[in-house]
Order: C-alpha cells, then structure tokens, then sequence
C-alpha cells in the first residue's frame, strides 16, 4: 500500500509541475480522453488486483498462474468469436497444452504428508 500511494503521490505532482503547454501546444485536463471504455478497463484491473490478493492470500502461487493461463486461453476463443481474431494452428496447440497441464496438475493426488518426528 506505501508504494502504490508513493507513486500516486508522485504522479500527482508531475502532473502538475509539467507544463502540459509546452508538450501538447494546449492545455490538458487530468481525465483528458477518458471514455467509457478507458473507466471499464481501470475498473477491471483494480477488480483484478484485489482478486490476485486474495488468491495469494487463500490459495498459492501455482494456482494464480493456472487461473491466469486458463483466462489467457478462454479469452482466445471469446476474442476469436467477438472481434474476428484470425487464429491459427499455434494458437490452438498453446491453448491445448494450457488446459491438458492444468488438468493433469489439478487431477493428481496431494502428496503424503511429511513425518518429522524422527
């Protein structure tokens, strides 16, 4: 939390030591070129930070990266079938591998646990 409110800080008072004027030729206003769009992506990825959070917090590392990998997958096909994303070859055997691995690490049997009474 100190370093995130350090870079606001900061932020906050470059933005208003730069001359705006001389970079642009005209005044800037600090939300300058937000748009619905730009709000919804800022809300996601502060939804996203808290979540991270809390699957570091509840769950590990390992899983993080798994959710983050199966997302990147899922959002191929949704990005595919929205946006008209050619896809090829390469991007399906990825995709493949991602989900195969996932399963095969999720679907093992947890290990013993370790005896340490000796």
């Amino acid at each position: 939390v100190v370093l995130y409110a350090w870079g606001a800080i900061l932020n906050f008072i470059m933005f208003w030591l730069l001359p705006t004027q001389l970079i642009w030729g005209t005044s800037v206003g600090f939300f300058e070129g937000y748009n619905f769009r730009v709000l919804i992506l800022i809300a996601c990825n502060s939804v996203l930070g808290i979540v991270i959070t809390f699957v570091y917090k509840y769950a590990d590392a390992i899983i993080k990266n798994f959710s983050v990998a199966c997302s990147t997958a899922i959002l191929l096909f949704v990005n595919a079938f929205f946006f008209n994303i050619t896809t090829n070859l390469v991007m399906f055997m990825g995709t493949a591998v991602v989900f195969i691995s996932s399963y095969i690490y999720l679907s093992a049997p947890p290990a013993p646990a370790a005896n340490n009474d000796g």
